[in-house]
């Protein structure tokens, strides 16, 4: 090839480097990155973005803990359900409260299980006797289901304390032979008289002795005992609640 040849190749050549040249810097981009084998910059010394992990904040913590605090145990009644409590038998004193508790904590036992029953009625016992230091009781509350009389005229009562929780007379004299809870005509019997079927009312009196427990149940069969008891009761005085 001859030297003019060459010197009009290279200057074609030049002419072309300048032109691309003139194109980079007029679009406004970063050269150095968008010419073929130029400098770019790595990836790896950008800083790398961290998203933080999902963690409660210490207020958002201390709430929950508190809301767990105050979350009621599963044998804890609630202020809702003792301002209910009172409102259906009237406010009930420490012992009765407790009473109660004892006797509703058995109530919630599997019925189809004899043996978890005759377990619970064990320990539904003992923990009545150890909430009745002595059999008698002063000022407990409740709300009358049961109004009558006897073919000899004495009265027959019947008071539930809770939900299917009674506390009565015995309903006939035969029964009645050993524990003379059937309330005789006078005062007491009176008093009685001066309220209705459906009343709140304080009442004090005694727990009649059961056979081989501190108080005595009239219910005949193991789930009755346990799901509606019926405490034999023989009353003192009554008044309104």
């Amino acid at each position: 090839m001859s030297t003019g040849a060459k010197l009009g190749i290279g200057a074609a050549v030049v002419a072309a480097t300048l032109v691309v040249g003139v194109g980079i810097g007029g679009s406004g981009g970063n050269a150095s990155s968008q010419v073929a084998g130029g400098p770019v910059q790595s990836s790896a010394s950008a800083p790398a973005s961290i998203t933080p992990s999902a963690k409660p904040s210490p207020a958002a913590s201390k709430t929950g803990a508190a809301a767990e605090a105050t979350e009621p145990a599963a044998d804890e009644v609630t202020d809702e359900e003792s301002e209910a409590q009172s409102a259906a038998y009237g406010e009930m004193p420490k012992q009765q409260s407790e009473f109660v508790k004892a006797v509703s904590k058995a109530q919630e036992v599997d019925t189809e299980n004899e043996l978890k029953l005759g377990k619970a009625l064990s320990k539904r016992n003992k923990a009545i006797c150890k909430v009745l230091a002595s059999r008698s009781i002063k000022n407990w509350s409740g709300k009358i289901v049961e109004l009558d009389a006897n073919n000899d005229g004495k009265g027959i009562v019947s008071i539930e304390i809770a939900e299917d929780v009674h506390i009565s007379t015995w309903n006939n004299a035969f029964s009645d032979m050993f524990d003379n809870t059937l309330i005789e005509p006078g005062s007491l019997f009176d008093d009685f008289l001066e309220h209705e079927e459906g009343d709140i009312v304080r009442f004090s009196g005694k727990f009649a002795d059961g056979d081989d427990v501190c108080v005595n149940d009239s219910r005949i069969t193991l789930s009755g005992k346990l799901q509606d008891p019926d405490f034999i009761f023989k009353f003192r005085s009554v008044k309104a609640g």
